[in-house]
């Protein structure tokens, strides 16, 4: 019932230099990222990859205050291996501007959570604002999970063009598949 910021069809893109493995115009679909932000959903469509962590960059279509994150995997059920499913996660957003950047020294300064974070492998220079830390649990009845962006993230009003989210490790698996990732809030 949220709306889905990152979904290709709202304008959500993949920002590919933010992006793992970016392989350019020749990637198979597999190797293809933007089917993680589709909403074409079904078994084996799903963006592949084997080296962890991993993340994927996301431009949003507006500036957003963020509030909820969603990863959709395939259900248990209908998976040949639900080890390929990513467990632990961290959706970081990209301070951007001099007013989301004072904010964001002032979080700094009074302890955000998540902040002693080591930031995303790809484009360290940028500085990035932890936004939720969180685990896709492969035993929950709903292939359909949504997390919360931290109450200090949420309540600071920042807002963000540019998000990504790093795959720490998944269920067990030589390879990850990540089917769908939806961002929420409010533009």
């Amino acid at each position: 019932g949220l709306r889905d910021y990152a979904l290709k069809a709202n304008g959500g893109r993949v920002a590919r230099q933010l992006t793992s493995g970016n392989r350019g115009f020749l990637a198979s679909r597999d190797d293809d990222p933007s089917v993680a932000i589709d909403d074409d959903v079904h078994a084996g469509r799903c963006w592949s990859f084997s080296l962890l962590p991993c993340q994927l960059g996301i431009r949003l279509p507006h500036m957003l205050y963020p509030s909820h994150v969603t990863v959709e995997h395939i259900p248990k059920s209908l998976v040949a291996d639900i080890g390929q499913a990513p467990r632990n996660m961290t959706l970081w957003g990209v301070v951007d501007g001099r007013g989301n950047t004072e904010i964001f020294e002032r979080l700094m300064v009074s302890g955000l959570p998540g902040s002693g974070q080591q930031t995303p492998p790809i484009a360290r220079d940028l500085l990035w604002a932890p936004l939720a830390s969180f685990s896709y649990d492969i035993d929950d009845n709903n292939p359909v999970q949504t997390f919360p962006v931290s109450s200090p993230m949420v309540g600071s009003g920042m807002m963000f063009g540019v998000v990504a989210i790093e795959v720490l490790d998944n269920w067990g698996s030589d390879t990850t598949c990540l089917y769908r990732v939806r961002i929420h809030g409010r533009p």
